[in-house]
């Protein structure tokens, strides 16, 4: 621990830079941290990038990329997936098919928009690294913090770390509501904004009393921004004409930005391939950027393609677009402002003022051991 000053880590899911710098004025006093950096963007959403900040894992480590992942050649044989693949016939009908989504949603069978002629071969398999036990494998934080929910505690939480301070405790306090809440209105709505104004003078009250009493090492983060969605885009219909309906010879997932598509046949994936880098708004990641982001499984998709910032896919199999249109959405690779996360801190962490989640996850390694 440096200089045995314990640590306090206020982490706030969904935070942007560019929010952040149009509005710093409002929020909290910037004349506590004596640094900033730019949290920059990575493949996947929240299920991966929190295990990249805080415990250094990548999805090849992780063993799945976002949360839904394909099953693969053990699909899933259930008495319930049987009968809803025996539903596939509707996938072809539009109203029906929404119309009974709908209702086996509401009913508890289903939580995606996958077709039903796929959905035994998908599953759910995000682990979300804040719902962990504290024994979770290499999960340095959970062992060495003091973790607080602020959504859930923040009546409590002066009272907890008055407790923590006098015994020289690191702490941690999450937030994680923002996200939901860019999603659902917008980073450009009343709301967000009204909870940002709200969390940052709750923490400005608590931070002013900590480091008045105490020393600590003080460090905000965000993991990723959010981005105001500006159109929405339908692959799915020209794909389903230009190449069938999914079924033996190619499988797609279609996530709200990102599209993976498998096939055993290699000329098929050229083909696709190729049509997909006709549209503009799509990019399809290279080997290169599969190393780095740490996706070279299969499993993960022959291609995985991403959206340019500021657009969605609609439909989806997602799940959350059959209720409401996103007004909000990140996972894009593009570092503009509002795309990328944010960090501050009252000690000096890095010398390059751009930074990567797996970067602040090896120096707080070395900062705390």
């Amino acid at each position: 621990m440096r200089n045995n000053v314990p640590f306090l880590i206020v982490f706030i899911d969904a935070l942007s830079y560019g929010f952040f710098k149009k509005n710093n004025g409002k929020l909290i006093n910037i004349n506590s941290f004596s640094y900033e950096y730019k949290l920059l963007p990575t493949a996947g959403y929240s299920s991966n990038i929190h295990w990249l900040l805080f415990a250094n894992r990548k999805p090849d480590d992780l063993n799945y990329f976002t949360d839904w992942n394909i099953v693969g050649e053990k699909a899933d044989r259930s008495k319930k997936n049987i009968c809803l693949k025996s539903l596939s016939f509707i996938d072809k009908v539009d109203y029906f098919s929404d119309t009974l989504r709908i209702f086996l949603r509401y009913s508890g069978l289903i939580k995606n928009n996958l077709p039903f002629s796929e959905i035994n071969l998908f599953e759910n398999k995000a682990i979300y690294f804040f719902n962990q036990s504290k024994n979770t494998k290499y999960n340095l934080f959970r062992k060495k913090f003091l973790f607080i929910d602020y959504d859930k505690h923040k009546r409590k939480i002066g009272l907890i770390i008055e407790n923590a301070k006098n015994e020289k405790i690191n702490i941690f306090i999450f937030s994680r509501c923002l996200d939901e809440i860019g999603h659902l209105y917008g980073p450009e709505s009343n709301q967000y904004k009204n909870y940002t104004e709200n969390l940052f003078k709750c923490l400005e009250i608590i931070l002013t009393k900590v480091l008045k009493e105490a020393k600590y090492n003080v460090i905000l983060i965000s993991d990723h921004g959010m981005t105001e969605i500006k159109s929405y885009i339908n692959i799915l219909k020209p794909l389903y004409l230009e190449f069938g309906y999914p079924g033996e010879d190619y499988i797609i997932y279609c996530d709200s930005v990102y599209l993976r598509v498998w096939s055993k046949y290699g000329c098929l994936i050229e083909k696709i391939r190729r049509y997909l880098s006709s549209i503009e708004i799509i990019k399809i990641l290279t080997e290169e950027e599969r190393r780095m982001y740490g996706i070279r499984k299969v499993k993960f998709g022959n291609l995985i393609c991403v959206l340019k910032e500021g657009y969605a896919f609609n439909p989806n199999h997602f799940g959350l677009i059959i209720r409401k249109y996103p007004r909000g959405m990140h996972g894009y690779l593009d570092r503009s402002d509002n795309n990328t996360g944010l960090i501050l801190a009252n000690i000096k962490l890095f010398n390059e003022r751009e930074i990567y989640p797996w970067d602040f996850y090896d120096k707080l390694f070395n900062l705390l051991i």
